[in-house]
């Protein structure tokens, strides 16, 4: 038999058994729908830490204290360090460590308002912070040296609808603004383009200065953040750092760098384990779905018994059954392979924005969906087939 009347035949056989080829396509859609959606899934969670790290800054890491302030878990309760760090603490970092460029604080103080499900998030912060966030002004100034020295009760907002909700309006530059029980002149909007904070979608953000809130709040410990020159320099600048750091602590040192890109691996690293798990368990329903077609295809060779005898007996070869039978399978799978490639795309772009992520479309997932896909064809066709050509034509004649 030629090649293309086998598979016309094949495709007969599976069109006459409509019942039989769906429920030997469900498995198969139903496994490489979910590799396809948890390889698209899996990247896409990936671009939004990526997007994530970029807003934070590349280019920036931090002076941390989160594990000296957590009293959460008892265990990690230490005493707070013997002193904060110090305004002229951030200008000697900067002055003796060549590749950092700015060293700023940022102390957060929380205000409710009017509104239960918004509020106005504070930032004590120092004047450099517009350089270090690359701050640009809407309206107004930025805090500066004199807003420090003096404890001023100013404020600069972020550009934010939020300020409409909270406010009313668009307040004009030194106009009285009440956050909480304190009341604050307002000197400035601005947007900033780096160290953005995903999800605040309810918060706005606001700078005070940083002395104001040390003269409120004498014990509060913010997230100190510095800036280098060049993504590359960061490494560099953590050790100059971490070597003030020692030198100011006698050796003993609570505070701790910490970079973002550090943030960016381990959370990839995560991201990658988690959807290995996930194709893996994927992987295993295609399998069963596979060991099912195969148990069909063992049902109609017992079923075509008599046809594989007449076959024979008016010429086809052991090679013609054996390809029929092999191709049959192999089919299944591949339409099944490519009807899950396209439910699996379906249920990722469905769900990535109930889970706040960008739809990707992985070329990795709709690759290994059909390389699956095909391996399983030709897996649960061998057998079957080869027992199908191994029939003797008198025997399956008289077979009923």
């Amino acid at each position: 038999m030629k090649f293309d009347k086998i598979i016309k035949s094949s495709v007969k056989c599976l069109i006459l058994t409509p019942l039989r080829t769906f429920l030997s396509l469900l498995g198969i859609i139903i496994g490489i729908a979910g590799v396809v959606a948890v390889i698209n899934l899996g990247e896409s969670t990936k671009e939004k830490i990526k997007e994530f790290v970029s807003l934070m800054g590349s280019d920036t890491f931090r002076i941390d204290v989160s594990d000296l302030l957590n009293p959460a878990v008892e265990v990690a309760i230490k005493q707070p360090p013997s002193r904060r760090l110090t305004i002229e603490d951030f200008v000697m970092i900067k002055k003796l460590c060549p590749h950092v460029e700015e060293v700023c604080e940022l102390l957060s103080v929380v205000y409710p308002t009017k509104d239960e499900n918004l509020m106005i998030n504070t930032f004590g912060t120092l004047p450099n912070f517009a350089n270090l966030a690359k701050i640009k002004l809407i309206k107004g100034r930025f805090i500066n040296d004199t807003d420090i020295q003096y404890r001023r009760y100013v404020c600069v907002l972020e550009q934010s609808p939020l300020i409409i909700k909270i406010f009313g309006k668009i307040p004009s530059i030194g106009e009285i603004l009440t956050f909480g029980t304190e009341k604050f002149e307002l000197v400035g909007i601005v947007k900033r383009e780096k160290l953005l904070f995903p999800g605040r979608e309810t918060i706005l953000e606001a700078y005070v200065p940083y002395t104001t809130v040390i003269e409120r709040i004498r014990n509060v410990y913010g997230e100190i953040y510095v800036s280098v020159e060049k993504p590359q320099d960061v490494k560099i600048a953590m050790k100059e750092v971490d070597e003030i750091l020692r030198s100011l602590f006698v050796g003993k040192q609570p505070y701790k760098t910490f970079s973002h890109e550090v943030l960016l691996k381990e959370s990839l690293k995560t991201v990658s384990t988690s959807t290995l798990l996930m194709t893996g368990i994927a992987i295993l329903s295609l399998i069963v779905g596979s060991i099912g077609i195969m148990n069909v295809m063992f049902i109609s060779v017992v079923e075509r018994t008599r046809e594989i005898g007449i076959r024979k007996s008016v010429g086809a070869t052991k090679k013609d059954i054996l390809v029929q039978f092999l191709l049959e399978s192999t089919l299944i799978c591949v339409i099944g392979g490519i009807i899950g490639i396209l439910l699996g795309l379906a249920v990722t772009y469905y769900l990535t924005p109930i889970l706040q992520i960008k739809f990707v479309i992985s070329k990795t997932g709709i690759v290994v969906g059909m390389l699956f896909s095909m391996f399983c064809g030709i897996l649960s066709g061998t057998l079957p087939s080869i027992r199908a050509s191994n029939l003797e034509p008198l025997e399956a004649l008289r077979y009923e």
